[in-house]
């Protein structure tokens, strides 16, 4: 007999096989986002071209410096659920999360740091295209985060997207309350 939590898995799976075939298709984004950078928001507008939609998913613990909460108002700010679909997420486990999406991925976008680590991912999964991303220019979470500590509104601008510029204050408040 089957459980009802087999039953649910096996009703996800027959709906995502039936509509994402042809309607649903989606990129995928995985990430701690400590907060969202310019590089984070580009890398986002271009899983979106790619094919449309993009699910992103932001790794949040107890330990993350912003809550999930905050980090969708924010992205909120760019980003529609028409486009984007966010979903807090425990590890960076790509089937894990489509398991939770009605979307299916077409392509995964990822930092060539962790190329490997989804490659083995996605072994058994060769539909599912790996995009790696450019990391070369000098945008990172780490020089945003240290513009918070610093009171750098100039660095913060230079590092974050324009669409958060006047909220600096905002930013920095909540990164101090969850340091």
């Amino acid at each position: 007999k089957k459980t009802l939590k087999k039953k649910k898995e096996d009703f996800h799976y027959i709906i995502r096989y039936l509509y994402s075939r042809k309607f649903f298709k989606s990129s995928v984004y995985i990430g701690r986002f400590q907060f969202f950078t310019k590089k984070h928001i580009q890398i986002i507008e271009e899983a979106i071209k790619t094919s449309g939609h993009c699910v992103l998913g932001i790794v949040n613990s107890k330990n993350s410096t912003f809550s999930f909460e905050f980090q969708l108002e924010y992205i909120r700010k760019i980003f529609s659920s028409d486009v984007l679909e966010v979903h807090k997420i425990s590890t960076g486990n790509i089937i894990s999360l489509q398991n939770n999406s009605l979307r299916n991925f077409e392509y995964f976008f990822c930092g060539e740091d962790r190329k490997e680590t989804y490659q083995n991912q996605l072994k058994n999964n060769p539909e599912i295209i790996m995009k790696i991303i450019d990391r070369k220019d000098d945008i990172s979470g780490t020089k945003l985060r240290l513009s918070l500590e610093n009171n750098d509104k100039n660095l913060f601008e230079e590092m974050s997207p324009y669409q958060f510029k006047d909220f600096f204050s905002k930013i920095k408040s909540e990164y101090i309350k969850n340091k």
